[in-house]
């Protein structure tokens, strides 16, 4: 899966900011003006707390990917050279 998103052009970065972005948004949506009935009124909420929910994912992706980045270095194992 971290290839296909590699090859897809997804950068590490952009997951941190989409995991940033969800937590403003989840701000964003908890503190909207409510009105209506109580149904209508809990919605917002329970929206921002779904929302709230994908930061931690959202970051571990962009970890993942990260670490798993090709390096450019070579590594040398110790042994006799040939």
């Amino acid at each position: 899966m971290l290839r296909a998103l590699r090859s897809a052009g997804i950068t590490p970065d952009m997951f941190y900011f989409a995991s940033l972005g969800s937590i403003l948004l989840s701000l964003v949506l908890w503190f909207l003006p409510r009105s209506g009935d109580d149904a209508e009124k809990a919605r917002p909420e329970r929206l921002a707390i779904f929302v709230g929910l994908w930061p931690p994912t959202l970051f571990l992706m962009g970890h993942a990917l990260r670490a798993e980045a090709p390096t450019d270095t070579a590594i040398e194992l110790p042994g006799p050279s040939i």
